[in-house]
């Protein structure tokens, strides 16, 4: 077998959560980056949790904290883009108060021994209407022959 890259002692390990207000300006610039028309009751474009995951970044680096990445030593140099899901349960709006947790959640090897992956799993739930987004990603590392 290759030796592994990600820090498999991570698995099932939730990060502190990160709470944010969605920007008006940055939902508007999201849309019109997509060529979309900004909507009226100021949806986000059903994709814009992407850029919510991104910001969750962005928060903990200047809290200090590792980002999802880092907890699971993601080396980019191996990284592979592997699949992404997201439940849209309600639409993310301008203004909502959402608290983002994250959790690592599992890692596997392939049958070969060639690649392994790395699970991780979010919630974005709005302080008023509760649960908006489930999201899984998947990482994967391409091992060194």
């Amino acid at each position: 077998m290759r030796a592994r890259l990600f820090d498999r002692t991570t698995r099932g390990l939730t990060l502190p959560d990160v709470t944010m207000t969605v920007d008006a300006g940055a939902v508007s610039f999201f849309a019109e980056t997509l060529g979309m028309a900004p909507v009226a009751d100021g949806a986000a474009p059903p994709s814009f949790f992407t850029y919510i995951d991104a910001e969750t970044d962005v928060v903990r680096r200047r809290r200090g904290e590792p980002t999802i990445l880092e907890h699971i030593r993601c080396d980019q140099r191996y990284l592979l883009h592997g699949e992404e899901s997201y439940d849209l349960l309600q639409p993310i709006r301008a203004g909502d108060r959402l608290t983002v947790s994250a959790r690592i959640a599992d890692f596997y090897d392939s049958r070969r021994g060639h690649l392994e992956f790395a699970v991780v799993e979010q919630r974005a739930t709005d302080a008023v209407r509760g649960l908006l987004v489930e999201a899984r990603r998947t990482y994967i590392h391409r091992l060194a022959e």
